[in-house]
Protein backbone atom coordinates (compact mmCIF):
# COMPACT_ATOMS: atom_id res chain seq x y z
CA UNK A 1 0.00 0.00 0.00
CA UNK A 2 1.49 3.13 -1.32
CA UNK A 3 2.38 5.47 2.27
CA UNK A 4 0.16 8.71 1.11
CA UNK A 5 -2.89 6.10 0.83
CA UNK A 6 -2.03 5.04 4.36
CA UNK A 7 -1.84 8.71 5.61
CA UNK A 8 -5.38 9.34 4.58
CA UNK A 9 -6.63 5.91 6.35
CA UNK A 10 -5.71 7.31 9.19
CA UNK A 11 -8.14 9.98 8.95
CA UNK A 12 -10.69 10.28 11.42
CA UNK A 13 -9.56 18.60 13.60
CA UNK A 14 -9.79 19.02 16.76
CA UNK A 15 -10.59 22.70 15.53
CA UNK A 16 -14.21 22.61 16.83
CA UNK A 17 -16.24 22.77 19.82
CA UNK A 18 -17.55 19.82 22.21
CA UNK A 19 -20.24 19.77 24.82
CA UNK A 20 -19.71 16.93 27.98
CA UNK A 21 -21.79 14.60 28.05
CA UNK A 22 -19.73 12.91 30.70
CA UNK A 23 -17.18 11.53 27.98
CA UNK A 24 -14.53 9.27 29.84
CA UNK A 25 -11.85 12.19 30.83
CA UNK A 26 -9.34 9.85 28.84
CA UNK A 27 -11.35 10.27 26.11
CA UNK A 28 -11.79 13.90 26.37
CA UNK A 29 -8.79 15.00 26.82
CA UNK A 30 -5.72 12.94 25.87
CA UNK A 31 -4.20 12.64 22.27
CA UNK A 32 -2.85 9.98 20.65
CA UNK A 33 0.38 10.73 18.25
CA UNK A 34 1.37 8.45 15.77
CA UNK A 35 4.42 8.35 13.04
CA UNK A 36 6.29 6.60 10.53
CA UNK A 37 9.21 6.87 8.06
CA UNK A 38 9.32 5.65 4.63
CA UNK A 39 10.93 2.52 5.76
CA UNK A 40 12.95 1.78 2.63
CA UNK A 41 14.78 5.68 2.70
CA UNK A 42 17.42 6.56 5.02
CA UNK A 43 18.90 10.04 3.37
CA UNK A 44 16.90 12.70 6.18
CA UNK A 45 20.53 13.66 6.81
CA UNK A 46 20.81 15.24 3.37
CA UNK A 47 17.94 17.24 3.77
CA UNK A 48 18.89 20.22 4.85
CA UNK A 49 16.26 22.69 3.97
CA UNK A 50 12.29 22.99 4.11
CA UNK A 51 9.41 24.72 3.21
CA UNK A 52 6.19 25.05 4.91
CA UNK A 53 3.28 24.51 3.03
CA UNK A 54 0.49 26.51 4.36
CA UNK A 55 -2.79 25.22 2.51
CA UNK A 56 -4.38 23.11 4.44
CA UNK A 57 -7.09 20.71 3.11
CA UNK A 58 -9.76 20.03 5.69
CA UNK A 59 -11.43 16.55 5.27
CA UNK A 60 -15.38 16.34 7.01
CA UNK A 61 -18.28 16.31 5.26
CA UNK A 62 -17.24 15.23 1.82
CA UNK A 63 -13.85 13.65 1.70
CA UNK A 64 -13.39 13.78 -2.29
CA UNK A 65 -13.72 17.74 -2.06
CA UNK A 66 -12.01 18.98 1.08
CA UNK A 67 -12.17 22.46 2.18
CA UNK A 68 -8.77 24.88 2.16
CA UNK A 69 -8.05 26.58 5.60
CA UNK A 70 -4.75 28.32 5.92
CA UNK A 71 -1.89 27.33 8.60
CA UNK A 72 -0.74 31.24 9.16
CA UNK A 73 -4.36 31.68 10.94
CA UNK A 74 -2.70 29.61 13.86
CA UNK A 75 0.53 30.80 14.47
CA UNK A 76 1.00 28.14 17.62
CA UNK A 77 1.25 25.66 15.00
CA UNK A 78 3.52 26.67 12.59
CA UNK A 79 5.74 27.93 15.83
CA UNK A 80 6.08 24.35 17.21
CA UNK A 81 6.68 22.78 13.72
CA UNK A 82 9.49 25.77 12.75
CA UNK A 83 10.82 25.08 16.36
CA UNK A 84 11.10 20.92 15.81
CA UNK A 85 12.18 21.89 12.67
CA UNK A 86 15.31 23.97 13.32
CA UNK A 87 16.10 21.62 16.03
CA UNK A 88 16.89 18.82 13.64
CA UNK A 89 18.66 20.98 11.85
CA UNK A 90 16.73 22.08 8.99
CA UNK A 91 16.79 25.44 7.24
CA UNK A 92 13.65 27.42 6.33
CA UNK A 93 13.45 28.13 2.98
CA UNK A 94 9.67 29.93 3.65
CA UNK A 95 6.67 29.48 3.76
CA UNK A 96 3.33 29.53 1.79
CA UNK A 97 0.67 28.16 -0.77
CA UNK A 98 2.24 25.08 -2.78
CA UNK A 99 5.34 25.70 -5.03
CA UNK A 100 5.99 24.28 -8.31
CA UNK A 101 7.65 20.71 -7.62
CA UNK A 102 9.89 21.99 -10.35
CA UNK A 103 11.52 24.60 -8.43
CA UNK A 104 14.52 25.19 -8.14
CA UNK A 105 15.59 23.96 -11.28
CA UNK A 106 18.79 23.12 -9.87
CA UNK A 107 17.61 21.11 -6.90
CA UNK A 108 20.24 22.97 -5.01
CA UNK A 109 17.83 24.61 -2.76
CA UNK A 110 14.24 23.31 -1.04
CA UNK A 111 14.89 20.02 -0.21
CA UNK A 112 11.60 19.13 1.43
CA UNK A 113 8.04 20.33 2.25
CA UNK A 114 6.06 19.78 5.25
CA UNK A 115 2.45 19.88 4.52
CA UNK A 116 -0.61 19.73 6.85
CA UNK A 117 -3.93 18.06 6.25
CA UNK A 118 -6.80 17.69 8.70
CA UNK A 119 -9.63 15.64 9.34
CA UNK A 120 -13.09 16.00 11.09
CA UNK A 121 -15.74 13.50 12.62
CA UNK A 122 -18.51 13.40 14.77
CA UNK A 123 -18.73 10.51 17.56
CA UNK A 124 -21.66 9.58 19.50
CA UNK A 125 -21.72 8.41 22.55
CA UNK A 126 -23.97 5.89 24.85
CA UNK A 127 -24.91 4.63 28.31
CA UNK A 128 -26.45 1.56 29.05
CA UNK A 129 -28.69 0.47 32.29
CA UNK A 130 -31.65 -0.72 33.28
CA UNK A 131 -36.00 0.73 32.64
CA UNK A 132 -37.97 -0.74 35.72
CA UNK A 133 -41.85 -0.69 35.44
CA UNK A 134 -42.98 1.09 38.94
CA UNK A 135 -45.63 -1.24 39.41
CA UNK A 136 -43.96 -4.46 38.46
CA UNK A 137 -40.72 -4.19 40.19
CA UNK A 138 -39.61 -7.40 38.67
CA UNK A 139 -40.07 -6.60 35.23
CA UNK A 140 -36.77 -4.28 34.08
CA UNK A 141 -35.46 -3.71 30.81
CA UNK A 142 -32.00 -3.32 29.57
CA UNK A 143 -30.92 -0.98 26.88
CA UNK A 144 -28.40 1.47 25.71
CA UNK A 145 -29.64 5.35 25.87
CA UNK A 146 -28.46 7.86 23.65
CA UNK A 147 -26.21 10.38 26.01
CA UNK A 148 -25.01 12.98 23.07
CA UNK A 149 -21.76 13.73 20.53
CA UNK A 150 -18.76 14.88 20.38
CA UNK A 151 -16.50 16.61 17.76
CA UNK A 152 -12.93 14.34 16.83
CA UNK A 153 -10.60 15.26 14.28
CA UNK A 154 -6.89 13.83 13.30
CA UNK A 155 -3.99 16.21 12.37
CA UNK A 156 -1.81 15.01 9.71
CA UNK A 157 1.58 15.88 8.67
CA UNK A 158 4.10 14.92 5.83
CA UNK A 159 7.13 15.13 4.72
CA UNK A 160 7.66 15.36 1.21
CA UNK A 161 11.03 15.09 -0.49
CA UNK A 162 12.13 17.40 -3.12
CA UNK A 163 15.34 16.25 -3.37
CA UNK A 164 14.10 14.08 -6.45
CA UNK A 165 14.28 14.35 -10.10
CA UNK A 166 10.95 16.88 -10.24
CA UNK A 167 9.28 18.17 -13.00
CA UNK A 168 5.66 19.63 -13.52
CA UNK A 169 2.82 17.58 -11.92
CA UNK A 170 5.59 15.48 -10.21
CA UNK A 171 4.04 13.77 -6.55
CA UNK A 172 7.02 14.00 -4.49
CA UNK A 173 7.35 10.77 -2.06
CA UNK A 174 6.23 11.20 1.34
CA UNK A 175 9.91 10.40 3.69
CA UNK A 176 7.80 10.81 6.93
CA UNK A 177 3.91 10.97 8.32
CA UNK A 178 2.61 12.24 11.77
CA UNK A 179 -0.97 11.74 13.03
CA UNK A 180 -2.58 13.44 15.95
CA UNK A 181 -5.61 12.13 17.14
CA UNK A 182 -8.04 14.03 19.69
CA UNK A 183 -11.58 15.55 21.09
CA UNK A 184 -12.11 19.00 20.17
CA UNK A 185 -13.03 21.86 22.86
CA UNK A 186 -12.06 25.26 21.93
CA UNK A 187 -9.78 26.58 18.93
CA UNK A 188 -7.40 28.56 21.31
CA UNK A 189 -7.14 25.35 23.91
CA UNK A 190 -7.07 22.93 20.63
CA UNK A 191 -4.27 24.49 18.94
CA UNK A 192 -2.11 24.47 22.42
CA UNK A 193 -2.69 21.09 21.98
CA UNK A 194 -2.04 19.97 18.76
CA UNK A 195 1.47 22.55 19.01
CA UNK A 196 2.23 20.09 21.90
CA UNK A 197 1.22 16.79 19.92
CA UNK A 198 3.30 18.27 17.19
CA UNK A 199 6.54 18.51 19.76
CA UNK A 200 5.64 14.55 21.07
CA UNK A 201 5.77 13.50 16.77
CA UNK A 202 9.13 14.99 16.47
CA UNK A 203 10.34 13.94 19.61
CA UNK A 204 9.45 10.16 18.58
CA UNK A 205 10.83 10.84 15.36
CA UNK A 206 14.33 11.42 16.05
CA UNK A 207 15.64 9.29 12.90
CA UNK A 208 14.47 12.93 11.05
CA UNK A 209 17.58 14.75 12.81
CA UNK A 210 20.15 16.23 9.79
CA UNK A 211 22.80 16.85 12.07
Amino acid sequence: MRIHRYLCALAAALLASCADYSVPDNVLYGEAVYTQPDPAFTGFKALDFYWLDTAVKVYEDDPDNPTLDDLTDYPGIVSAIDANMEALGYTKLGAGPPIDPAFPSDGTAATAVLRVAVSKGTGEYWYGGYWCDPYYYYWCYYDWYYAGSYKFGTVMMSLNDFSVTAGPGTTLPIRWIAAMYGVATTVGYDVQRIAGAIDVAFGQSQYLDTH
